[in-house]
């Protein structure tokens, strides 16, 4: 059994203004700009109830190096999910674990962010994070562990009602030209072996029951047929997030208000990457 739970999706954006706008078409409600303060960036939140998206720009203003560089060269690949994360509770530890595995970890920093609260007041945040880079023709598999010290001023039920009603993220996909390569650094991260193994797929399940998907190119294609990324310069990349909503109607309804194309099967509605930054997005009833 796998023992991390998904954190949050960094989705990097060349114009973070445009990504705001992007993702209100599509219905979410998107917290104003931010700022972290000891990295240099900036970004927009969207919240679901456990996990949250993450938008961020201001690459060339990064004060960390390694990641300054590897942020920038993502847009090789255009814009889209780049490094995310999975939920810590002791971040010490789990660096000094990940390092006796020989994995490359960076050292451990602040992603603190002022915050504008519901009331009007201002907050920080106080969460640390660091990075367990791959080497640099697999780095955009690269994850990343956060804890939130004061996840009261991460998850603020305010900004979790969205027109589209997501509540959450179920899963998020990934594809790769290798799956082979790839297993041994997720199942590290994991904490546990792929949950379901194919020729075509590698899945990984979490306590909380999200899905995290690493597919074959074939495996891509017969997964998100038309939706399928095209090939790119990026060995591994993450393409896809699920979201679960409360009401379908709700999720048509705000798709089509925000001037928003959409396909629908099998009680999936999915909007293509060029619609959502990069990122195939699909929307799916909770049950």
């Amino acid at each position: 059994m796998q023992h991390r739970n998904l954190d949050h999706f960094v989705v990097s954006a060349l114009e973070l203004d445009l990504a705001r706008q992007t993702y209100s078409r599509l219905g979410f409600a998107v917290m104003p700009r931010m700022r972290h303060a000891a990295i240099g960036t900036s970004n927009h939140v969207v919240q679901f109830h456990d996990t949250y998206l993450e938008l961020i720009g201001d690459m060339d203003k990064c004060t960390v190096e390694s990641l300054k560089r590897r942020m920038l060269a993502r847009f090789e690949g255009g814009e889209g999910l780049s490094i995310n994360c999975l939920t810590s509770s002791d971040l010490m530890t789990d660096r000094v674990h990940l390092l006796s595995l020989g994995r490359d970890c960076d050292p451990i920093i602040s992603a603190r962010r002022q915050v504008v609260m519901p009331d009007g007041r201002t907050d920080e945040t106080a969460s640390d994070c660091f990075y367990v880079w791959r080497e640099d023709a697999r780095v955009w598999s690269t994850l990343f562990y956060s804890q939130h010290n004061k996840p009261q001023v991460i998850w603020i039920p305010q900004w979790q009602v969205h027109p589209n009603t997501v509540q959450r993220v179920l899963g998020i996909s990934y594809v790769s030209n290798d799956l082979a390569a790839d297993e041994p650094y997720f199942t590290d991260m994991f904490q546990g072996a792929p949950a379901e193994r194919g020729s075509q797929a590698l899945s990984w399940h979490t306590p909380r029951g999200e899905t995290f998907e690493l597919l074959s190119a074939d495996g891509a294609a017969k997964r998100f047929g038309a939706q399928a990324p095209a090939p790119t310069s990026l060995s591994v990349v993450g393409i896809g997030l699920r979201y679960g909503v409360t009401h379908l109607a709700a999720c048509r309804r705000a798709l089509s208000e925000g001037g928003v194309p959409f396909a629908e099967s099998e009680g999936v509605i999915t909007v293509g990457s060029e619609q959502a930054c990069g990122v195939i997005s699909e929307f799916v009833a909770l049950t």
